[in-house]
C-alpha cells in the first residue's frame, strides 16, 4: 500500500477515534484533534519503517491525547485518555471484523474506505446516544451570574430544553430572563427575535451581557456566548430559562 494512502487512512481512523472520546468525555471538539490525529498518523506511517516504534504505541497514544485536549486538569485527562484506550480497541476491533467480513483476498484502499464509513456511522451513533443522555441527566435549576455594564448579579436559572431560541443571524442561543433590573443593565443590540409560544407568538429585545458563569462545585465556570431576550410579561414561575444546548457548548453540567 502507498505511503500517503496508509497514512491517510490512519488520519481518519485516528480523527474518529479521537471524535468519540471526546464526546464520552465532554470535551470540546477544537482544531487540537485534527493536529492530534496527524500526530497519530505520522507515528503509524513512521512505524511502518521502523518496526522498533510499535513498542511506544501506547504512550503515543497518551501523547495523542495530551496534544487532543491540552490543559484541561489531571484527571479529566486521564479520564480522556482511558476513553481513548478503550475506543481505540472497540473500534479497531470491529474495523478487522469488517474488513473480515469484506473477503479474504487481503486488504485493499476499498476495503479500508468501507471500514472507515462503518467506524464513522457507529460513532455518530455513539454521539446521539450520549447526547440524548445528556438531555435526561441535565440539572433541572443552575445558579447563574450574569455581568451586565455596571454590576454582576446572581439569578437562579431553570434548564429548558423545550427552549430553541436562537439568533437567526449567528445561531446563538439565547436565554429568556424576566428580571428587569438586570435587562436594564444588559446591553441593546439593537435587534429583536421572533418566538412562538402556546399562547401565540411576538418579538423580544435581543440584548448581550459582558460575561455569563454558571456555578458548578463551588466554582463559577463561564460560558459560551449567548443572547438575553427579556419578554414583556415577565415568566412568574420560571424568571430565567437557559436553553440546553448552551451547557452542551459549555461543556457545563456534564460529568
Amino acid at each position: 500500500m502507498y505511503t500517503e494512502v496508509y497514512w491517510a487512512f490512519n488520519f481518519l481512523v485516528n480523527a474518529v477515534i479521537l471524535w468519540c472520546a471526546c464526546a464520552l468525555c465532554a470535551v470540546r471538539q477544537q482544531p487540537r484533534l485534527l493536529a492530534a490525529a496527524a500526530f497519530g498518523a505520522c507515528f503509524a506511517t513512521a512505524a511502518q519503517y521502523l518496526p522498533l516504534l510499535t513498542r511506544f504505541s501506547l504512550p503515543a497514544a497518551a501523547v495523542m491525547a495530551f496534544c487532543c485536549t491540552g490543559h484541561i486538569g489531571f484527571k479529566r485527562y486521564v479520564h480522556f485518555t482511558a476513553a481513548l484506550y478503550a475506543m481505540t480497541f472497540l473500534l479497531g476491533g470491529l474495523g478487522v471484523c469488517a474488513l473480515g467480513a469484506l473477503g479474504r483476498n487481503g486488504v485493499s484502499p476499498g476495503k479500508m474506505a468501507v471500514a472507515a464509513l462503518v467506524l464513522t456511522a457507529l460513532a455518530f451513533v455513539m454521539a446521539a446516544m450520549r447526547r440524548l443522555i445528556q438531555l435526561r441527566a441535565l440539572p433541572f435549576r443552575a445558579l447563574l451570574r450574569i455581568t451586565g455594564q455596571t454590576h454582576a448579579k446572581i439569578v437562579q436559572a431553570t434548564i429548558d430544553s423545550g427552549n430553541q431560541l436562537c439568533d437567526p443571524l449567528t445561531l446563538m442561543p439565547v436565554i429568556a430572563l424576566s428580571d428587569p433590573e438586570i435587562c436594564a443593565d444588559l446591553t441593546d443590540t439593537g435587534r429583536r427575535i421572533r418566538f412562538e409560544s402556546v399562547g401565540g407568538g411576538g418579538s423580544m429585545r435581543l440584548l448581550c451581557a459582558k460575561r455569563i458563569e454558571i456555578s458548578q462545585n463551588g466554582r463559577w465556570i463561564p460560558m459560551a456566548d449567548a443572547y438575553f431576550a427579556c419578554p414583556a410579561l415577565p415568566l412568574r414561575a420560571f424568571p430565567t430559562l437557559v436553553p440546553a444546548v448552551l451547557l452542551h457548548q459549555s461543556g457545563a453540567g456534564l460529568k
